[in-house]
C-alpha cells in the first residue's frame, strides 16, 4: 500500500520540474497572491479562501 501511494505522489509532485514549469507555476502563484490580498481588502470572503489555498500549496510546493 505505501509503494502505491509512493507512486501516486511522485506522480503528481515530481522532485524535479523544468524551469519552464517552474516559471509558469511562479507566474500563477504570483496571481494568486495578488487576488488573493484583493479580495482581503475589498472584504470578499470566499474569494479569499478560494485564492488563498492554491497560493499556499504553489508557495510550499516550490519551497520559495
Amino acid at each position: 500500500m505505501d509503494r502505491f501511494i509512493n507512486h501516486i505522489f511522485s506522480k503528481l509532485f515530481p522532485l524535479t520540474i523544468s524551469v519552464k514549469t517552474e516559471k509558469i507555476l511562479k507566474n500563477f502563484a504570483l496571481m494568486l497572491g495578488i487576488l488573493s490580498a484583493l479580495a482581503i481588502i475589498f472584504n470578499w470572503y470566499p474569494l479569499a479562501m478560494f485564492f488563498s489555498f492554491p497560493f499556499c500549496l504553489i508557495w510550499i510546493y516550490m519551497a520559495w
